[in-house]
């Protein structure tokens, strides 16, 4: 998975439109999208912006498991309760409950991984 994917998957689950990251990091649309499609370099100062705004470390950005699946869901004929997202997808109750599970998970996983970053830094720069 390219960093843009991984950039575009952090921007989904939290619910940010292209546009507000966009402005935000001083670009265009045109080329925040670039960079999410992968069609443009991305410098290491504007990933640092990108997760600033998307309220991230660049290591959470990097270490995006390849098997993390956001996908559109279509509103379809589904009864009973359904959120919506911030981009007009719509969901159950059941699969809003999952995607919860799943971010719950993801930053327990993220804690954890800064826990062991903390721990190396340590061994390569003792106090």
């Amino acid at each position: 998975m390219d960093i843009g994917d991984k950039i575009r998957k952090v921007r989904e689950l939290k619910g940010y439109k292209q546009e507000y990251v966009a402005e935000k990091v001083g670009l265009s649309v045109t080329a925040y999208g670039n960079i999410e499609r992968n069609d443009s370099s991305l410098t290491f100062e504007r990933l640092e912006q990108i997760a600033e705004v998307l309220e991230v470390t660049v290591q959470d950005i990097l270490n995006i498991p390849e098997q993390l699946n956001i996908h559109s869901i279509s509103n379809s004929n589904n009864v009973g309760f359904n959120h919506t997202f911030n981009d007009n997808r719509v969901c159950t109750e059941g699969e809003a409950a999952a995607y919860k599970q799943s971010i719950s998970n993801l930053e327990k996983e993220i804690e954890y991984l800064r826990e062991q970053n903390s721990k190396l830094l340590g061994m390569i720069k003792p106090d």
